[in-house]
C-alpha cells in the first residue's frame, strides 16, 4: 500500500458532545457533525466485499504486520507495508473474523477465527511468526443456525483467547485450550441476550461489550447486563464493534487521558463513533473523507480497528473500513485512516500503542519456546 500524506482535520465535535442525550439515536444523526479524517491509503481491487477485517502484529518488525480480510471468496492476508498478498485460504465462505493470540510476548502465536457459512462451522487458523502463512489449527467448531457476528479475544495476561458467537437471542461462549494437536474447545456456555444483539467486542478483562442493531451497547457482566445500555451511539444500522485500549497519553494534562475507546461502525453512512470504554460517554464521531487521489467513505459493509504499532504513519494503528462496489466501475476494498489522525481530529489524547501480544514472559535470560504447537501440521 502506498504511503500518502495525511492532512489532519480540526475538531468539530466539542459543542455536540456537551448536548443533552437524545433518546432516539437516529435523531441524533442530525445533531452531530462528524469530524473529517482524510483517507491515507486503501486496499483496492478485492474480489468480494470484506465481511470481516482483522490485524496481526509481527513479533519484531512493526511494518511487517498483516491486514486480514474475510469474504465469500475465502480468507486472505496482506502485508501492511506494501499491500502484497501473503497467505490465502480459498474455497470457504468466510464470515465473522476475529484475530487473537495464544501465549505472551514475541513468542505468542497469532490465530484467526473465521466462520465458514457454508459448512456452518468456525475454524482457527494459526499465523506463523516467521513466514506469516495460515495453517489450520485443531478441528473445526460446529455452530448451527444463523450467526450474526462473533468476537475473539482474551483478557490482559491470559494465555488463551475465547470465541464469542452471536446468534438469535444468545451468545455462545467457547473457551479454548491449546494442545499438541492445536486449538480445541475446553468448555462452552450460553449467555441469553435480547433478540436484536448483533455484534460483540472483547474488553481488557475478558468480558465483552455487545451491540444492538439500533446502537445500544451493553457491558455483559451479570444477569442484569441487558437491563440498561452502557452507552448509545447515533447509528442508522450498527455494523460492528471494536475496542482499542492504550496507556494514558503523555499530553494528558492538556487533553483528556484515556484508557481506550469502543469503536462503533454505522453501515449506512460509514461513520464511526467512539465511546469511552470506562464511562460510556460519547467521545466523538468521524468519517473518512477523500483526498486528491483516493475516495472517502459514505457507506460500509465491515470494519477493522487496531491500536497496535503497525509502523510509520500507523505507529498507533489504524481503522480500515470495508466497502462494496457501488456500480460496475468500482471494486470492493478497504479504506484506511491512521489512528493518530482520528484522535487529532477529535481532539483526543494519543497514548502509547496497545500490545495485543502481551508482555514478555520471564525466562531467566533464556529465550526458549516451550509452548505447544499451535498448528496441527495440516
Amino acid at each position: 500500500m502506498r504511503r500518502l500524506p495525511l492532512a489532519f482535520a480540526g475538531a468539530l465535535l466539542l459543542a455536540a458532545c456537551a448536548q443533552e442525550p437524545v433518546e432516539d439515536p437516529v435523531e441524533a444523526l442530525e445533531m452531530i457533525e462528524p469530524a473529517s479524517v482524510i483517507i491515507s491509503d486503501q486496499l483496492p481491487g478485492l474480489e468480494a466485499a470484506p465481511a470481516g477485517i482483522g490485524f496481526w502484529t509481527h513479533p519484531n518488525v512493526a511494518f511487517n504486520g498483516l491486514m486480514i480480510v474475510a469474504s465469500q471468496n475465502g480468507l486472505v492476508s496482506y502485508d501492511i507495508e506494501n499491500g502484497e498478498e501473503i497467505s490465502r485460504i480459498a474455497d470457504i465462505n468466510a464470515r465473522a473474523l476475529g484475530v487473537s493470540y495464544f501465549g505472551q510476548g514475541r513468542l505468542a502465536k497469532g490465530a484467526a477465527a473465521i466462520y465458514d457459512a457454508d459448512a456452518e462451522q468456525f475454524a482457527i487458523y494459526a499465523i506463523d511468526n516467521l513466514n506469516r502463512l495460515f495453517d489450520l489449527s485443531g478441528d473445526p467448531i460446529p455452530v448451527r443456525g444463523n450467526v450474526r457476528g462473533a468476537c475473539f479475544g482474551r483478557a490482559q495476561g491470559a494465555d488463551t483467547p475465547t470465541l464469542f458467537v452471536v446468534q438469535n437471542g444468545e451468545i455462545v461462549v467457547f473457551n479454548l485450550e491449546m494442545t499438541v494437536l492445536g486449538a480445541s474447545v475446553s468448555s462452552q456456555t450460553v449467555i441469553a441476550t435480547p433478540d436484536d444483539i448483533s455484534f460483540c467486542a472483547v474488553d481488557l478483562d475478558g468480558r465483552i461489550f455487545a451491540g444492538s442493531e439500533d446502537g445500544r451497547i451493553f457491558r455483559v457482566d451479570g444477569e442484569d447486563a441487558f437491563d440498561e445500555p452502557f452507552a448509545e451511539v447515533p447509528v442508522v444500522t450498527l455494523g460492528g464493534l471494536s475496542i482499542v485500549a492504550s496507556a494514558p497519553a503523555p499530553n494528558a494534562e492538556t487533553r483528556p487521558s484515556t484508557s481506550g475507546y469502543i469503536f462503533a461502525l454505522d453501515n449506512a453512512n460509514g461513520r464511526v463513533s467512539l465511546v469511552d470504554r470506562e464511562t460510556g460517554a460519547l467521545a466523538g464521531v468521524f468519517v473518512i473523507t477523500a483526498n486528491d487521489e483516493l475516495p472517502g467513505v459514505d457507506n460500509a459493509v465491515s470494519f477493522g480497528v487496531s491500536g497496535a504499532n503497525l509502523g510509520g504513519l500507523y505507529r498507533n494503528g489504524f481503522v480500515g473500513i470495508g466497502v462494496a462496489p457501488a456500480d460496475e466501475s468500482e471494486s470492493a476494498g478497504v479504506r484506511i485512516a491512521p489512528m493518530n489522525g482520528i484522535y487529532n481530529a477529535l481532539d483526543l489524547a494519543i497514548g502509547a500503542p496497545e500490545n495485543p501480544r502481551g508482555d514478555e514472559p520471564e525466562t531467566d535470560g533464556l529465550d526458549l519456546d516451550f509452548s505447544p504447537a499451535l498448528s496441527s501440521g495440516n
